[in-house]
């Protein structure tokens, strides 16, 4: 019996991460307590950077070139209808179209989530 429905991962990985905003997850259930999830297409919901001479954004002194193919690895936190968060998914692509996702005790053995993280409420999507 599967502990929420591929709709509801879906929301909850849009729910639980600015990563993800904008994007339209469509998630498959492997067991019980996880999923395969691959986006439409990259996340956008978040631009990340690396120190680049000729970069054309500028912070303390610095330039800086967006990068989009360094996701492989990244880890965030989901949430269930009420905001509560009850899982992780990992990225299993450098793009970051393709997420192993987890719920509850299980996000936590897969070192996504911490356990204090875990039935916490989380009124907006996360950014860090």
């Amino acid at each position: 019996m599967l502990l929420k429905s591929a709709a509801d991962e879906e929301q909850g990985i849009v729910g639980g991460h600015q990563l993800f905003a904008g994007s339209e997850p469509t998630c498959k259930p492997v067991s019980a307590t996880s999923f395969r999830c691959t986006l439409d297409r990259p996340p956008t919901g978040m631009t990340f950077y690396t120190e680049d001479r000729k970069g054309s954004t500028v912070y303390d002194g610095k330039r800086f070139t967006p990068v989009f193919d360094k996701l492989l690895g990244v880890k965030v936190e989901t949430v269930d209808s009420t905001r509560h968060v009850d899982g992780g998914c990992v990225s299993i692509s450098a793009d970051g179209r393709t997420w192993n996702c987890f719920l509850g005790q299980s996000a936590v053995d897969h070192d996504i989530i911490g356990p204090a993280l875990l039935g916490a409420y989380l009124p907006e999507p996360a950014t860090g």
